[in-house]
């Protein structure tokens, strides 16, 4: 997977995943934003900003909502790995539109204290802690410098509900992960609450968070999906003669006494009619789920011990010991996907196939369609406004094509020698003849 972009899951009928990763090949930190079907046209733009920060805008009815989502260094971090994330974290929030509802959500690895005396426009009285660590003093103190409020400390729940990490040996349990929202909007956030039962295989329990807000989505146009002639039919050396003979009767009904342009719109329905009467339309290929069934099984008795209790340790092997065997199963699959789509491709190939040849190499390739990640003004500012963003596009293309005009210097040509002239030419004579132009060429 790249370093940042976004991805396009076929596995939940279309949802989007953006995210942003290490530019290195290691395989740590980095975090993502899943949108489901619905919520995705929503999506305004969204800036990868580094390894452990990434920010998306989203259209509302009343306001837009800019989501801030973050992985902190650990509490056993050094303090300088510490002051450049929040520092960071404090350049990504001040360019955020200033008017915007702001979201934060993550692991901060940060510890809240339940007492708020200090600051009870932040904090509830309902953390799991009773006091705060490294991580919790500077989460807290940023959330009072931006407005924030620590949602998972507003509600009252039980301890169970609160704990959003559990250590592996099981016996300890902490509220690391946290949902935070803009404090003129704390009445917008109904609840927030970790689901036990969700199976994510992680040591992390999945916190939800309730808004009450409302998204307004982009409207479809209606007929957005093409209707695409199944031309791969043309393989069939029986359709040709039929679909030539289908063409060229169309063709002779045209108007030949017509403009430019309406002759290709003829020609263009023509074509468009023809390939769809007589080829057919092409059918929607479906996704091929690459897990079998077998890990598929695996995955809901993992969800099973994930649901027991986790203080057993019979429990927590019987977990290891199938989340493993989730993990092998899955890249097996995977494996046999590939091999299968390999052989596929190879076939297609000794067949002359090359509009499957060039399909299949997309998918085993895993190129995504990219959204442009950011938009930036003269001193290297990002837009994330819409119209200023057209704005600014606008002014970059204006000034590309339009360069400011430059004084011609024509002393330059006296320096240039003069070219030789055919004084033997008179202005009576002739052009030359096609004879004599073959006769200078052999010669």
């Amino acid at each position: 997977m790249e370093s940042s972009g976004s991805f396009l899951d076929p596995s939940r009928e279309f949802s989007v995943l953006i995210y942003s990763g290490r530019v290195d090949s290691v395989k740590r930190q980095g975090v993502g934003l899943s949108l489901s079907k619905r919520i995705k046209n929503s999506l305004i733009s969204y800036v990868p900003v580094s390894e452990r920060i990434l920010t998306a805008r989203l259209h509302s009815k009343q306001l837009n909502i800019s989501v801030v989502v973050v992985y902190a260094p650990t509490e056993g971090a050094s303090d300088a790995d510490k002051d450049t994330f929040y520092q960071q974290l404090s350049s990504t929030f001040d360019e955020l539109p200033r008017h915007d509802l702001k979201l934060l959500l993550g692991d901060l690895n940060a510890q809240i204290t339940s007492d708020n005396s200090t600051c009870p426009s932040t904090i509830g009285k309902h953390s799991l802690h009773s006091s705060s660590n490294d991580n919790g003093t500077r989460f807290v103190d940023f959330c009072m410098a931006y407005q924030l409020v620590i949602g998972g400390s507003l509600f009252q729940r039980k301890d169970i509900h609160k704990g959003t990490w559990r250590s592996p040996n099981g016996r300890t349990v902490n509220q690391i992960d946290h949902v935070c929202i803009s404090k003129r909007f704390r009445g917008s956030l109904l609840d927030v609450k970790v689901c036990r039962g969700a199976d994510i295989g992680s040591d992390h329990y999945l916190v939800r968070g309730r808004l009450r807000i409302k998204l307004l989505s982009t409207k479809k146009r209606q007929g957005q999906i093409p209707v695409v002639p199944a031309i791969e039919h043309l393989r069939d050396r029986s359709l040709i003669a039929e679909y030539n003979v289908a063409l060229q009767n169309r063709f002779e009904c045209l108007d030949p006494e017509t403009n430019l342009e309406e002759m290709w719109h003829g020609f263009k329905s023509s074509v468009s009619q023809v390939s769809m009467e007589v080829l057919g339309q092409r059918p929607r290929k479906r996704k091929e789920q690459h897990l079998s069934e077998k890990t598929k099984d695996l995955l809901a008795k993992r969800g099973e011990f994930k649901r027991r209790d986790p203080e057993s340790d019979a429990n927590r092997s019987e977990y290891s010991r199938l989340n493993k065997l989730v993990k092998k199963s899955s890249r097996t699959d995977d494996n046999n996907w590939a091999l299968r789509m390999a052989s596929e491709l190879e076939e297609a190939a000794s067949k002359g196939q090359q509009r499957e040849v060039w399909q299949k190499i997309y998918v085993i390739s895993g190129k995504k369609k990219r959204q442009s990640a950011a938009v930036r003004d003269r001193s290297g500012v990002l837009i994330a406004d819409p119209h200023a963003q057209k704005e600014r596009w606008k002014e970059h293309f204006s000034e590309l094509l339009n360069p400011p005009a430059r004084e011609a210097d024509l002393s330059d040509l006296d320096h240039i020698s003069p070219q030789p002239n055919f004084e033997y030419l008179a202005d009576t004579d002739e052009a030359p003849t096609g004879n004599e132009v073959v006769d200078t060429l052999k010669n």
